[in-house]
């Protein structure tokens, strides 16, 4: 997958993430909390993605659809909901739970739409990727997110990256591998939500 990681030394993480601490400690404001917790997953080794300007440098395909996609670990699929301006919301339809909301211009292929009733492929779903047992987290799957490349929207998911969430368009990258044929077989046999 071709997504932009920050990264950061295990000293200057370190370094970073006490100070954070202090600071939060200090003053309570959660952007500090954020902060801190970013630090702490760059500390741990983990490389941090803004799925906000990952999903604006991938673009769209062919069909105008995000190349990218990000769901919860847990869900077997995941809609896509395009609107005005570029905008969009990733979810299930079903539930709010974990639901992200793209800004204006995250994608260009469709940001000067003045009325999305007439954008072809408005609402698009796809399949989620599992965890292998290899890396599968200590703590429920619900806790963590799935990011990973879309040929086509209904097709079998690609290699992805397991994420825990940070903020708001912050992520962790705990994992990444890619999908056996067996695991590919059993994910286009697997039932919706």
């Amino acid at each position: 997958m071709n997504v932009e990681l920050i990264r950061s030394s295990c000293f200057e993480a370190s370094t970073k993430y006490r100070e954070y601490r202090a600071a939060m400690k200090r003053t309570g404001m959660k952007y500090l909390d954020e902060l801190r917790r970013a630090h702490l997953e760059l500390k741990r080794g983990h490389a941090i993605v803004d799925i906000f300007a990952a999903f604006k440098q991938a673009g769209c395909n062919a069909q105008g659809d995000p190349r990218l996609a990000i769901a919860p670990a847990d869900f077997k699929v995941i809609d896509f909901r395009k609107q005005n301006l570029g905008a969009g919301t990733i979810g299930h339809r079903s539930t709010r739970r974990a639901q992200i909301v793209f800004p204006p211009n995250t994608f260009l292929a469709w940001a000067q739409e003045n009325n999305t009733w007439d954008m072809p492929r408005r609402e698009i779903s796809t399949r989620v990727p599992i965890v292998p047992a290899a890396h599968l987290p200590e703590r429920p799957l619900e806790d963590f997110y799935l990011l990973w490349e879309v040929e086509r929207w209904d097709a079998v998911p690609a290699d992805p990256y397991l994420l825990k969430r940070i903020n708001r368009n912050l992520f962790a990258v705990v994992a990444s591998w890619d999908l056996t044929p067996l695991e590919r077989a059993l994910i286009n046999g697997r039932l919706v939500n």
